[in-house]
């Protein structure tokens, strides 16, 4: 017996249900099929694998609508109230420019403070205190520093 014949014999041993006890086939063929077989079962594994991690990141990533800040809604609810009332301030405690009629206001110890730029007020909103002592008794004058 040869070498290819022995091969060929251990192969129909191991595989032969699968072909038929009739069918011969060279080892290193058969060998060759099954490592390609192998190399596409991972292939289809790591593309399964790479769509379920993407998609879990997908829906993780997604902001749930529990999330938005509720002090900005605050805020902003507070500058939509004000805005019929009339400034007491003609200057802007912020940075001590004139006001203008429509002028973002908020409000803050029951007065309805002005401000000469939609960012003076967010930055009032933040530490309302510092900038209210910037303003004279009757808020037409700015007396901190700029």
């Amino acid at each position: 017996m040869t070498k290819q014949s022995i091969k060929m014999i251990e192969f129909n041993l191991r595989f032969g249900s699968k072909f038929g006890t009739d069918c011969f086939i060279p080892l290193g063929f058969a060998m060759t099929s099954l490592k390609i077989k192998e190399k596409k079962m991972l292939k289809q594994f790591v593309l399964v694998f790479v769509f379920i991690f993407s998609f879990a990141l997908t829906i993780l990533a997604q902001e749930k609508p529990g999330d938005v800040k509720k002090e900005s809604e605050n805020k902003i609810e507070v500058q939509k109230e004000t805005i019929s009332k009339e400034a007491w301030n003609k200057v802007c405690p912020v940075k001590g420019n004139p006001i203008e009629a429509d002028s973002p206001t908020v409000e803050y110890n029951g007065k309805v403070y002005a401000f000469c730029c939609p960012g003076c007020d967010t930055k009032f909103a933040k530490n309302p205190e510092k900038y209210a002592k910037n303003l004279s008794e009757d808020g037409k004058k700015f007396v901190g520093k700029k």
